[in-house]
């Protein structure tokens, strides 16, 4: 599929897309605060086979999602024998379009590794994406994903359902007592002194296993 020129020339979001790739990359707590956007993507495209490219640590946690079909491990390789590696993988998955929450160079590159004539509708900050990043400095990551989708069509869906970590997914968790950290990642405001003025919006999530 040609990559559109963009919103501005009458280019609208494929709702009935059938094969769709999502882009998070991780760490832990990127990928936690990333459910509300997986959530409102899995609703947009109802039907759509979607599988999530995410760093390897988290394939098996991936899988435990309830918005995904398939979940793909990105090694990060930076060697030209990794990137072609991952463009067959790519170009053989057959996707109409891509919502990159990465959105770093790198993922960018997915972009083009696509080659002319094979990109799909692209959301992201990639240069020449079908629908590209609004302008998101200053904004915490939650909103930065709100904005992004809503630019490609996606509708916010709310707080993300999750019913699901009360099942299998507590398999993932490691034998015995352990605390679980969720840090926030909002700007902390700090004095002259370096001190700490103001605490993340987002983070302090923790939970005890026995």
């Amino acid at each position: 599929m040609t990559v559109p020129t963009g919103p501005a020339s009458g280019t609208e979001p494929v709702s009935s897309a059938e094969r769709i790739l999502v882009i998070r990359l991780g760490a832990l707590g990127d990928l936690v605060q990333c459910f509300d956007a997986f959530q409102a993507i899995r609703r947009r495209h109802p039907s759509a086979h979607i599988t999530l490219l995410t760093g390897s640590a988290f394939v098996g946690f991936g899988r435990t999602m309830p918005w995904f079909d398939a979940v793909w491990a990105d090694p990060r390789g930076r060697n030209p024998l990794a990137y072609l590696r991952l463009r067959s993988r790519l170009r053989a998955g057959g996707f109409d379009t891509i919502y990159d929450l990465q959105n770093k160079p790198r993922t960018a590159r997915y972009f083009w590794l696509m080659g002319p004539g094979r990109r799909p509708l692209w959301s992201g900050a990639a240069k020449g994406a079908a629908f590209p990043l609004p302008q998101v400095t200053g904004l915490h990551n939650h909103d930065r994903y709100r904005v992004q989708l809503e630019a490609a069509g996606v509708p916010d869906t709310g707080p993300a359902d999750l019913d699901w970590l009360a099942g299998e997914v507590g398999e993932l968790a490691p034998k015995g007592p352990f605390v679980l950290l969720v840090p926030g990642c909002s700007p902390i405001c700090r004095t002259s002194a370096g001190r700490r003025t103001a605490m993340p919006r987002w983070g302090g999530a923790w939970r005890i296993g026995a």
